[in-house]
């Protein structure tokens, strides 16, 4: 009962805010992140975390900074399933010609997986992986970005929670 008050409270906070300020908090929060990551450089968790919080932000310098913390963060985990497919929306999304490097990359992460994708979803993540390159190379992005969204079926495995788990620590996690 305590933590569901509390949690109101700071949502109630944090709506009362001016838009201004919740920007400004927003930044602070991401200088704070963008410098435990330098304090960890090998820990895709916070990397993963800055991308969570400034992926929807309307502020184009902490989007960068989200975008670039996903791009360390597949850079140190390139096998993690939920880096891997947020990595290649942003890449598509993006029209970033290295896409078609990171999709033929994903192949060898996604082979192990493959069978086990065919049997529940009935695709074939390898054969859209292959589509996706294809359509890079072209390059037509919005076919790219239907693969790479329909790639995302891979979130289905079992991998991928445990994956997500790694990334999405519990606070006291860093409590020494």
């Amino acid at each position: 009962l305590l933590a569901g008050r509390v949690e109101f409270e700071a949502v109630a906070k944090l709506t009362a805010m001016k838009p201004e300020d919740q920007l400004a908090r927003m930044q602070k929060g991401v200088k704070e992140l963008q410098q435990a990551a330098t304090l960890a450089p090998r820990d895709p968790a916070i990397l993963w975390t800055l991308f969570e919080r400034g992926r929807y932000v309307d502020d184009e310098e902490v989007k960068a900074a989200a975008r670039q913390a996903l791009k360390d963060a597949y850079t140190l985990d390139p096998r993690n399933l939920f880096i891997l497919t947020e990595w290649l929306r942003a890449q598509a999304d993006a029209h970033d010609p290295e896409i078609i490097a990171t999709l033929k990359s994903a192949k060898e992460t996604l082979a192990p997986i493959r069978e086990g994708v065919q049997k529940r979803a009935r695709v074939d993540v390898i054969e859209l992986v292959d589509q996706a390159i294809a359509a890079a190379e072209k390059p037509d992005w919005p076919a790219t970005l239907g693969f790479v969204l329909r790639i995302n079926v891979i979130r289905s495995e079992d991998m991928a929670p445990s994956d997500r788990r790694r990334l999405d620590r519990h606070p006291l996690e860093y409590v020494v």
